[in-house]
């Protein structure tokens, strides 16, 4: 491909079928921006150096030479990882990112490479963890985040692009797009995530890159000075998703991150009339079923069935946007289930 014709083709990396049975194409990029290929790992070989979080994970390892591997692995990396943010941040309040190159290599990543462990899979707390470093599915992680706001890709964070809520911002409700309830949390998980410390820093940083998307910096409570609007930043730039805000609200409420909920809050009261305090969930119902055959009804059937089993209740029972930002904070232990 070539960078929107200021330079010759450039050959950027090779992907190759790990099974004859998989079919490739061959394709011509014109990248304009910084981009990351995403391909999924059992079927190719390209692939981004982890998202390092390794603790929320690795202590739920029960190969110890997997543990090893993956803390000599993180070492040279936990430092910078857990400052990420913050020069993020300042490169996204002093205005549009600076293009990049592209690099890609085309072996997996190093032998420390994360693999899910077998025996604990199927455990929704350990999933959960997982989905933080390598995401669910050929979905995002928290590293894709990072990726996308160090390069300035800020239209990937739209929900039209990816949807990666279910598993990054967890809740205790079930969703259109998730109906069978896969990924809500029971009370007993979200004591054990809420007593997770490195998880909880995991879960931090991808709120604060969600706020980052819409032009607001959680670091300073305030928006950035520039939004890179033409990549995508900003709060209508994105589709002002109001149910997502809703669920970014109400993942950050359940797993007691109190100061970024109030920080979430200060970006909504930013929103001024705009603002969607009267979001209940609907919205992302409408957003995921309105585009199939008989969209309308499949809605209203949806939000009509939907269970209503939550691990906590909101001070207004109703748990629309504006009730979840001003609820109590919970008080969660791990040995009484929350």
């Amino acid at each position: 491909g070539n960078m929107a014709g200021f330079m010759d083709p450039l050959h950027l990396c090779a992907l190759r079928a790990t099974s004859s049975s998989t079919s490739l194409t061959e394709s011509e990029l014109i990248l304009e921006r910084t981009l990351e290929i995403q391909w999924p790992s059992d079927n190719g070989v390209a692939e981004a150096r982890p998202f390092v979080c390794p603790d929320c994970v690795a202590k739920h390892f029960q190969d110890s030479s997997v543990v090893k591997a993956l803390a000599d692995a993180a070492a040279a990396t936990i430092a910078a990882e857990a400052a990420a943010l913050a020069p993020i941040a300042s490169a996204a309040s002093a205005g549009p990112a600076v293009p990049q190159i592209v690099q890609a290599k085309t072996e997996r990543c190093t032998p420390a490479a994360i693999t899910k462990p077998q025996a604990s899979i199927t455990r929704t707390a350990d999933r959960f963890r997982w989905a933080m470093l390598r995401g669910e599915g050929s979905g995002a992680s928290a590293r894709s985040l990072q990726g996308w706001a160090a390069s300035g890709n800020w239209f990937f964070f739209s929900p039209h692009y990816c949807r990666y809520d279910a598993w990054l911002l967890p809740v205790d409700e079930t969703s259109a797009l998730n109906p069978a309830g896969d990924y809500r949390l029971e009370p007993t998980e979200l004591a054990e995530l809420r007593a997770d410390s490195q998880y909880l820093q995991c879960h931090e940083r991808v709120a604060c890159l969600v706020l980052l998307s819409w032009g607001w910096d959680a670091y300073s409570d305030r928006p950035v000075e520039m939004q890179d609007e033409d990549a995508g930043q900003g709060w209508h730039q994105s589709g002002a998703p109001a149910w997502r805000l809703r669920h970014l609200c109400l993942s950050l409420w359940l797993l007691g991150q109190s100061q970024l909920r109030e920080q979430a809050k200060h970006f909504a009261l930013s929103l001024g009339p705009a603002a969607p305090w009267d979001e209940d969930g609907f919205s992302e119902a409408t957003f995921t079923l309105f585009q199939n055959q008989d969209g309308a009804n499949a809605v209203q059937h949806f939000w009509a069935n939907r269970p209503r089993r939550y691990c906590h209740e909101t001070t207004c029972r109703r748990r629309r946007l504006r009730d979840i930002v001003v609820s109590a904070d919970i008080r969660c232990q791990l040995d009484t289930h929350c």
